[in-house]
């Protein structure tokens, strides 16, 4: 479904596009949250279109971020993602990420782990999600 409102332009982006590649890539991958926010560069094989999800970044309720492994041990895991979505990722690394295989893949504005809060304003997800077509 995410594929179809790409190509139908639901997708489209007028403004800032540093957060498309993680929404296909999540979506893709069946990454969750905070394993695609600590996803660095060694983590991505384009030439494979698979990705290592080895860590992640929950957010506590006390609004700190700590890095720890996934949740279970099936959750550290390698996935693999569809060869129409390497080019929005390959553009993304050169546009958005340093060349260190350490830098993170989804940074902050800041250059930081990136935040579901800041993520939500600056994507304007809620206005996205309300211009989905329901099936």
């Amino acid at each position: 479904m995410l594929w179809n409102l790409a190509v139908e332009g639901y997708a489209a982006v007028e403004h800032d596009d540093r957060y498309r590649a993680l929404v296909f890539l999540a979506t893709s991958a069946s990454l969750r949250w905070g394993e695609v926010v600590a996803l660095v560069r060694r983590d991505i094989d384009l030439e494979a279109g698979a990705v290592s999800a080895r860590r992640q970044y929950p957010e506590l309720d006390t609004g700190d971020l700590v890095i720890g492994p996934p949740k279970s041990r099936a959750g550290k895991r390698t996935v693999s993602f569809p060869a129409g979505i390497v080019p929005l990722i390959r553009e993304h690394l050169r546009a958005h990420v340093p060349e260190d295989p350490s830098a993170l893949v989804f940074a902050g504005p800041n250059g930081g782990v990136l935040r579901r809060g800041n993520f939500r304003r600056a994507s304007r997800w809620p206005l996205a999600v309300e211009i989905v077509p329901v099936a």
